[in-house]
């Protein structure tokens, strides 16, 4: 297995992790912080996994059914990243406009501030083990 498609799986596996954790504390606390987190955890673990299936289709050789170059898929993939990243952006500035018509306001401020903390450990722990 390449290195690139060991790298993705890992971080499908942390970005799950991080979904579940940030999903938990945004439905206690409501706070629009930790759900946009959590969406980017959503999105990350979205775009690794079709990341995986695009270099795993790209690493084959070309055949008679595909005969133009694999290598794009990759760059396709870019795209649909780009297009879903777009959509949470446009997604999270709604949430956040509701919020504050309704003059909303957070609980449980602190438990989602040490929560963003363990996810950027965790993720800053994923990152060094994979580089």
């Amino acid at each position: 297995m390449s290195l690139k498609r060991i790298a993705t799986i890992v971080s499908s596996l942390t970005a799950c992790l991080l979904l579940i954790i940030k999903l938990v504390v945004w439905i206690i606390s409501g706070s629009i912080a930790v759900l946009s987190s959590a969406i980017d955890s959503l999105l990350d673990l979205f775009v690794s996994i079709f990341n995986f299936i695009a270099i795993k289709n790209s690493e084959k050789p070309i055949d008679k059914n595909f005969n133009y170059w694999r290598w794009k898929i990759e760059a396709l993939a870019s795209l649909f990243e780009w297009l879903i990243i777009t959509a949470s952006w446009l997604y999270i500035l709604y949430e956040s406009i509701l919020k504050l018509i309704n003059k909303e306001s957070v609980s449980y401020l602190w438990t989602s501030i040490i929560i963003m903390l363990v996810s950027f450990l965790i993720t800053l722990q994923i990152k060094q083990i994979i580089l």
